[in-house]
């Protein structure tokens, strides 16, 4: 059986997962535990730069993005 993500708002699907087998579940949660311990090994300054980026193209772009 699949799991339906569903937005009440929208009235819409918005995505399907299918069931998967206990290897596959252990081998998606192993991939985000290393994942996340890469990330969380990451300095802060690291972590924070894309969030920087993008703050600083929406500064640009903020006059186009307001229409």
């Amino acid at each position: 059986m699949a799991y339906i993500s569903f937005d009440p708002w929208r009235q819409a699907e918005v995505a399907v997962y299918r069931t998967m087998s206990d290897e596959d579940l252990t081998s998606v949660v192993s991939q985000a535990w290393n994942e996340y311990l890469r990330w969380r090994a990451m300095p802060p300054e690291e972590r924070c730069r894309p969030l920087l980026l993008m703050a600083d193209i929406l500064q640009r772009r903020s006059e186009e993005l307001a229409v």
